[in-house]
This record gives structure tokens, C-alpha cells and sequence, in this order.
């Protein structure tokens, strides 16, 4: 797809202007009120993030698997895949930008805080955008799994760590069960902990969060690849 007929899918999905305001305004919010504690920092931080990949890349995708508006875009020469690529990086890249306005003001909400300890801008200034790149992986792959519905199906993958961590504590299984399914979901765990990881506090979990930071991109890439080849097929069913 050229940069113009991007622009378009774009345009026509959403109202950006009400979406950039309101990460703006959250960003001034973190800026001003993280002051008196964290929890706006995490707020904004963390659960920001993921509501501003879901609005970007799960409505654009979701808009461009329309039947009227996939047939337009068909009609331009190139790959169906190559087509859904270009879609979801371009939503990934956009997805990031606005996440990195959320952290900045973030990141001045935690140089103004009096209470928070000296590691806690080296800390969140790793993992928040550490997390951002984990979202934007789920959301992408998530946006794919359906035609509607793709804002549940994301909020679901992403909360699946505390549903592994509630279904050990009810069904009592190990310690070994529990990080394989990990490895299955969004590593909100590794990425908590992997500042303390890199300051030799947490040499025991090295590799586990190590590993779990890596793979959960590339799995994210095998999933991508095959959902887009199903639906760049031709016979594929598209719906309004």
C-alpha cells in the first residue's frame, strides 16, 4: 500500500482529534497528579497503553477487514498480506507514538513525586515502554483473531498473567506449570520485575523473565503471520 492510501484507511476509521486530546490530557494529568503518588503513574502508565493500541490498531484493522472498504483497497495492485502488513505496522507505529506522549508525562509526574524512591524513574522508565512494545505485539495479534470484538479478545490475552496467578492459588499447581503458561500470555510479570533483574536483584529469575521478554514478541510474529494468510486469502468471508 502507498503512504496516501494508508493515510485514507486511517482517516476514515476514527475521529483522531478526540482520541490525541484525550492522551494529551491524560499525559497532563500524570504530569500533575502523579505528584501526590504513584498510583496515577501506573494508571496512565500501564493501563494506558493498552487502551490506546486497542483504539488504534483494533478499530483500524477491524475497519479495514470491512467487506465494502477491503474491496477498495483489493483493487490496488499488491499482496492481500503485504496490504494487512502495511495496516497493522502503520497502526503499531501510531500505537507507540501516542503511548510515548502517556509516558513522557509519566515519567515528569515521577521526578515531581517526593515519596517515590531513586530507582523508581530508572524503573518505570525501562518497563513502561517495555510494556507499550508487549501491548502493541497482543493488540496486533488480537485485532486479527476477529471481525468484531477484538477489544475484548485483546483486554482478555492481557490479563491472562492474573488469571494464571488465580488459578494457582485455587488449584494449587507448581511453580513450573505456572511460568510455562506465562510464556503463553503477555509477560506483564517479567516486565515488573526485569529493572530489578538487570540490577543483580533477582539473579534467580534471569533467564525465566529473559526468556519471556523474547519469546513473547516472536510468538506474537508466528501468530501474526498465519492469521494474515488466512485472511489474505481470496475466499476469505468478509462481512459490514
Amino acid at each position: 500500500m502507498t503512504a496516501k492510501e494508508v493515510w485514507l484507511v486511517f482517516r476514515a476509521a476514527r475521529d483522531w482529534r478526540v482520541l490525541g486530546a484525550t492522551v494529551v490530557l491524560a499525559a497532563l494529568a500524570a504530569a500533575v497528579l502523579a505528584s501526590g503518588g504513584e498510583s496515577v503513574i501506573g494508571f496512565v502508565g500501564y493501563y494506558g497503553p493498552p487502551m490506546v493500541a486497542i483504539s488504534v490498531m483494533g478499530r483500524t484493522f477491524e475497519y479495514s477487514q470491512r467487506s465494502s472498504v477491503w474491496m477498495m483497497l483489493a483493487q490496488r495492485p499488491g499482496s492481500d498480506v503485504r496490504r494487512a502488513w502495511s495496516i497493522l505496522g502503520v497502526g503499531a507505529a501510531v500505537s507507540l507514538a501516542l503511548s510515548a506522549i502517556l509516558l513522557v508525562g509519566a515519567m515528569v509526574g515521577i521526578l515531581r513525586s517526593p515519596d517515590l524512591p531513586p530507582t523508581a524513574f530508572r524503573s518505570h522508565l525501562l518497563s513502561m515502554p517495555l510494556w507499550s512494545v508487549i501491548v502493541a505485539c497482543a493488540v496486533a495479534v488480537t485485532c486479527t483473531a476477529a471481525r468484531a470484538g477484538t477489544a475484548g479478545i485483546a483486554v482478555g490475552w492481557l490479563i491472562a498473567p492474573l488469571l494464571v496467578a488465580f488459578l494457582k492459588s485455587a488449584l494449587g499447581f507448581s511453580d513450573q506449570m505456572e511460568n510455562a503458561l506465562q510464556f503463553l500470555a503477555p509477560p506483564f510479570d517479567a516486565v515488573l520485575r526485569f529493572p530489578a533483574v538487570l540490577r543483580g536483584e533477582l539473579p534467580e529469575e534471569a533467564a525465566l523473565r529473559s526468556a519471556q521478554l523474547v519469546s513473547f514478541p516472536f510468538l506474537c510474529f508466528l501468530l501474526l503471520r498465519w492469521r494474515l494468510r488466512v485472511l489474505g486469502r481470496p475466499d476469505q468471508a468478509r462481512v459490514e
